[in-house]
């Protein structure tokens, strides 16, 4: 399984596209619902390392709160 590289910008990045022809708020969520289930599985299998840094935590509270069925 190919593991998307964990950094602090990827919550910035998909939010912030604006490349794509579709709209905004779709396409958000159309690469949240690709990168999640592997940003899910990266930060689970790296929890101890990401809690503690400063940016890791932050890694970790985007993705518990962001990715699709982890807020709820």
């Amino acid at each position: 399984m190919h593991q998307v590289p964990v950094t602090s910008t990827s919550t910035y990045l998909l939010a912030n596209m604006t490349c794509s022809k579709k709209d905004n708020a779709l396409r958000r969520q159309q690469l949240l619902d690709y990168v999640a289930p592997h940003l899910i599985s990266s930060c689970a299998q790296n929890a101890d390392t990401l809690i503690r840094s400063d940016y890791g935590r932050d890694v970790l509270y985007e993705t518990l709160n962001e990715a699709p069925g982890m807020s709820e």
